[in-house]
């Protein structure tokens, strides 16, 4: 009797109530579990974001900071060259320069003439610069029109009255093309957009804010074309989720510095 006793005690297993407070207990654990896991997974998932846009955002003042050292480039102080930089605001800048790093040689640009041979017309483009130049001689001419690797050339923006070269550049010369660049920011549109020869190229989106502010040698703000010695560029960007990251950079236009 007793033995049968203890086999039903022993085998009676939960009773319901205990049973519901067993369901209850994992079911607090498993949401508790599981709003553990939503958290870290939107903590990763914003972090993602904010780390790509932080990466945009580099890679594009990387590519703005390479143009602006490349201001005035094979162009600035050549003869018939005008100043550089010929626009500047806070959301945009226009410059002149060889940013593409196009070099070629001259077979024949005679002085007087309005035509010159190179070897190749490769990254040359119609209405485009070309700088010439030999030994201490510089130049710059635009490109009026292309026929092979003969280019017929015109009055450069700066030059005012022009019938030709004003200088004899022998073979072998170099030859270099000159773009004509724009960065531009549209607040609106959230867009910073480059601009050259080949048209225009959206850079990045959803930017929150872009500025560029101008300095002058000693390193005050400037709004004077010719005075402007290094440019500062800060650009937010936004993430989805809303995450921001600013990222600074000054750049100085090493090709204008004359000493």
């Amino acid at each position: 009797m007793r033995a049968s006793l203890r086999t039903a005690l022993s085998d009676r297993g939960f009773s319901l109530p205990e049973l519901l407070v067993v369901i209850v207990i994992l079911a607090l654990m498993m949401m508790a579990l599981f709003g553990t896991l939503d958290v870290s997974q939107k903590a990763y998932s914003r972090a993602t974001a904010a780390e790509d846009a932080q990466t945009a955002a580099r890679s594009v003042l990387e590519r703005v900071a390479t143009d602006l050292r490349m201001i005035g480039s094979f162009y600035f102080g050549a003869g018939n060259a005008g100043y550089p930089i010929t626009a500047f605001s806070t959301t945009s800048i226009t410059f002149l320069g060889d940013v593409n790093g196009d070099a070629n040689t001259t077979l024949s640009a005679a002085s007087g003439m309005n035509t010159v041979l190179v070897t190749s017309a490769t990254g040359f483009t119609q209405d485009e610069l070309i700088y010439l130049a030999s030994g201490t001689l510089r130049e710059v001419a635009r490109v009026a029109a292309i026929s092979g690797t003969s280019f017929t050339l015109g009055a450069p923006p700066a030059a005012g009255t022009w019938t030709g070269l004003s200088n004899l550049f022998p073979s072998d010369s170099i030859a270099r093309s000159v773009e004509q660049v724009t960065w531009t920011y549209d607040a609106g549109a959230r867009t910073i957009t480059r601009t050259d020869n080949d048209g225009a190229v959206q850079m990045m989106d959803q930017v929150a804010a872009f500025t560029m502010t101008a300095y002058d040698v000693n390193g005050n703000a400037t709004v004077s074309l010719t005075a402007i010695d290094s440019v500062g560029v800060e650009l937010t960007a936004t993430a989805s989720g809303g995450a921001r990251r600013t990222m600074k950079i000054r750049v100085q236009l090493r090709s204008m510095r004359t000493v």
